[in-house]
């Protein structure tokens, strides 16, 4: 009991304000995740579409969608390999400035069998993302609205604002292992983002750059009996001096056991 309050608090401590987008439960958005799960699954082609509405208690709730889609091309000939590609989007929208984040991405994986059985690959992966930005300034509010009593709109709010939209180009990597011990099915990985460290600001006058961001993660699938399986999991991340631990787990219970 000691150990779980512990790690409850650690859990609580332990929080993030960062600008990327991603989602508690990681497991479901596995390229946004890490570029080296791009086409690391059972099967020829995998769609995978996201969707959270955060927070609806503020003024403007806070929406992220995600899809994508991605493929294991194994006719090349590659011995005990192949290669995996994916395309994914990712649109945001956040806050009364309607702040919003439109983004494309391109994700390229090498998959290299260690084992004769599958039980063990490790996998590395390349991504490369278009991101626009843009920003509703008629939704904001400035001091110099307030004419002495209360907040007045029609004032001027005496800024300048040369854009309301920006730009750029955003490349990640990241490695991936696969394993199996004593019948438990491990995966785990890490991946750097933001390596060319855009600039990410609407105003000339601030050079303002992307921290590179830590990413760590671990997933195991416990095989309990022929129906029921535990899904624990761990991710981290660190981005700056923000940080985020999060602590989860699934529980797998198929209804039909029968072998087509």
């Amino acid at each position: 009991m000691r150990i779980i309050l512990t790690i409850l608090l650690v859990v609580c401590l332990l929080s993030l304000k960062a600008q990327d987008i991603h989602y508690s439960q990681f497991n479901s958005a596995p390229v946004n995740l890490n570029p080296a799960l791009t086409g690391s699954f059972d099967g020829d082609y995998r769609l995978v579409m996201n969707h959270r509405n955060q927070w609806q208690s503020v003024t403007v709730p806070f929406r992220t969608f995600s899809a994508g889609m991605d493929t294991r091309i194994t006719s090349l000939p590659l011995t005990k390999s192949f290669i995996g590609a994916g395309l994914l989007f990712n649109t945001d929208q956040a806050g009364d400035s309607d702040f919003g984040t439109q983004q494309i991405k391109l994700s390229l994986s090498y998959h290299r069998v260690l084992k004769d059985d599958s039980s063990m690959m490790i996998s590395a992966g390349l991504s490369g993302a278009y991101n626009n930005h843009s920003i509703n300034y008629a939704n904001l509010y400035f001091g110099s609205q307030y004419n002495g009593h209360q907040y007045d709109p029609y004032l001027p709010n005496q800024e300048v604002f040369l854009e309301d939209r920006i730009s750029y180009f955003d490349f990640e990597t990241g490695i991936s292992f696969y394993y199996v011990i004593n019948d438990i099915k491990w995966r785990s990985g890490l991946s750097f983002n933001h390596l060319n460290r855009p600039f990410y600001s609407f105003s000339e006058d601030y050079d303002v750059q992307l921290y590179r961001k830590f990413n760590l993660f671990s997933q195991a699938d416990i095989y309990m009996n022929e129906r029921m399986s535990l899904l624990p999991s761990v991710l981290y991340l660190r981005q700056g001096w923000f940080q985020e631990l999060m602590l989860g787990g699934l529980f797998k219970f198929k209804l039909n056991n029968k072998k087509q």
